[in-house]
């Protein structure tokens, strides 16, 4: 529950004046949203993965952030879905065997969605660099036509929740994927790498 919690949270603050689809519009989407990764799919990438669970989402509109980082409009013709995924004994995972999650977006344009990743940066400095009690890196993978990497961290209750964070663009196409664990170190870049392409290729 600290995870989803804490991730819904932050995508609060993070997803700049466009949208995410873990920011629910309560807006029921007028058509099939994108593809999300099959578990076994996943799996191939993470195997600690091979008998856990998956949580999706119903294809739904997707919702905007304000300038104050508060629900904003619902954005016309866009659609996406989010799925998670954990073992059963950790829900949060661990440095060396993550939870990872994604949200993928499909938009009316690539233009569109050019739009969103530009905004990225201002929203992120003005939304959450500011907080004290959460340090952040960036890092960078060649994934997509545009991609933005963050590694963010905070303590709770004695702690470390380490979560990486991709968002990337492939025309159309945006996908924001995390990898969450409990402990010092930061999950591996390379498998998550995989897995932000794997999740470009199913939104489609």
């Amino acid at each position: 529950m600290i995870r989803l919690r804490t991730r819904r949270a932050l995508l609060a603050l993070v997803v700049p004046a466009l949208a995410v689809t873990l920011l629910p519009s309560g807006v029921t989407a007028a058509g099939p949203g994108p593809g999300l990764p099959k578990l076994a799919a996943v799996a191939r990438i993470y195997p600690h993965l091979a008998d856990g669970q998956v949580t999706r989402s119903p294809a739904d509109g997707v919702s905007g952030v304000r300038a104050n980082c508060e629900d904003g409009k619902v954005i016309e013709g866009a659609v996406g879905r989010s799925a998670s995924y954990s073992t059963k004994r950790h829900p949060v995972g661990t440095p060396r065997n993550p939870s990872v999650d994604t949200s993928t977006m499909r938009f009316g344009s690539a233009d569109r969605a050019e739009m969103l990743m530009n905004r990225i940066g201002a929203a992120f400095a003005d939304c959450l660099l500011g907080d004290s009690s959460v340090r952040v890196t960036e890092f960078t993978a060649p994934v997509g036509d545009q991609r933005f990497g963050y590694v963010l961290r905070m303590d709770i209750m004695k702690r470390t929740l380490i979560m990486r964070w991709l968002v990337a663009r492939d025309g159309r196409y945006v996908v924001l994927t995390g990898a969450s664990s409990m402990g010092k170190k930061t999950p591996a870049l390379a498998p998550f790498v995989r897995f932000t392409r794997l999740s470009l290729r199913a939104a489609r």
